[in-house]
């Protein structure tokens, strides 16, 4: 999975058992310099698990990544953006690193992402709101070429006000990849992704 963000990883151990994989320590995802200088996502760990059937082709897939406790930064630009869009986006069938499969080019499958115990923190611009989402139970997956799904609990949290207990939020909902614009764009809902929340 190609992220198209600089990467650093602390240490690598190989896993055979229960499934073969790698365990990752103090994983960080820097962000586009355009939106945050602070990285898009922190991990003190991270399992890698393989696609066992990529094994036997001879390649190495990832099929899931469980993080702990990871620390993810969400930021909006003045344009109306966000610093996810794009790993999200990019995942075409016609990208570079496809497979051909007869005729057809089929792109290497995208991993199932999971997190627990995570926090979720907000930025516009170069402001850094004052609410956040802690104790982050969640989950990404690319449903199509065109769909990502994703699912989230979490306790919302609130810096600027002492309050204990704010409840507990649950959401489910699938973004979408918009078809492209016949006419030039008038709204980000042609180049960008837009979401459907189930629920």
């Amino acid at each position: 999975m190609a992220l198209q963000r600089q990467v650093e990883i602390g240490s690598v151990r190989l896993r055979l058992l229960p499934q073969p994989g790698f365990e990752l320590e103090n994983f960080v995802v820097h962000d586009d310099p355009t939106f945050s200088a602070e990285p898009v996502l922190r991990a003190q760990e991270v399992t890698a698990f393989l696609r066992l059937n990529s094994l036997l082709r001879g390649r190495l897939e990832i099929s899931r990544l469980s993080l702990t406790e990871p620390s993810l930064n969400l930021t909006r630009n003045d344009d109306g953006h966000w610093n996810i869009e794009h790993l999200l986006g990019t995942h075409r069938q016609d990208r570079s690193g496809a497979h051909r499969q007869g005729s057809v080019r089929v792109a290497p499958g995208v991993p199932y992402i999971e997190a627990e115990r995570g926090r979720i923190n907000f930025k516009f611009g170069a402001e850094k709101k004052p609410f956040a989402l802690t104790e982050a139970n969640y989950a990404f997956w690319q449903d199509s070429e065109n769909a990502w799904g994703m699912r989230l609990r979490a306790q919302p949290l609130r810096t600027d006000f002492n309050l204990s207990d704010l409840g507990q939020i649950r959401v489910s909902g699938t973004w979408l990849r918009p078809q492209p614009c016949a006419k030039p764009p008038s709204s980000s809902t042609c180049n960008g992704m837009m979401p459907s929340w189930a629920n």
